[in-house]
């Protein structure tokens, strides 16, 4: 049995959530778009966003934005997201 990456069993259910929505359904996610994905109101959205940000998962899509309106994953996330995109059958544990 394949283990998982370190940098998914870090993750909570939601964040696993919007990892695999950006994965494999898009690049970038808006606040909006999470906020439905979540079923989460707009002020709560705003700290999670601003929580997974200081933990290094997602990053805003335009940096000099002074509101951020959608996110993608940091540089780490991304280059796990390439590697399950290429051969999504060893995640297995992943793709539910």
């Amino acid at each position: 049995m394949k283990v998982e990456p370190e940098l998914i069993r870090k993750l909570d259910p939601q964040q696993r959530m919007v990892f695999a929505q950006l994965t494999f359904k898009q690049n970038v996610i808006t606040t909006s778009e999470l906020r439905e994905l979540l079923r989460m109101s707009d002020r709560s959205i705003r700290e999670k966003v601003n929580r997974w940000r200081e933990e290094g998962f997602i990053e805003p899509r335009d940096q000099e934005a002074k509101r951020v309106r959608s996110v993608k994953l940091t540089r780490e996330y991304e280059e796990l997201a390439q590697e399950i995109r290429k051969a999504p059958e060893q995640f297995p544990h992943f793709i539910k």
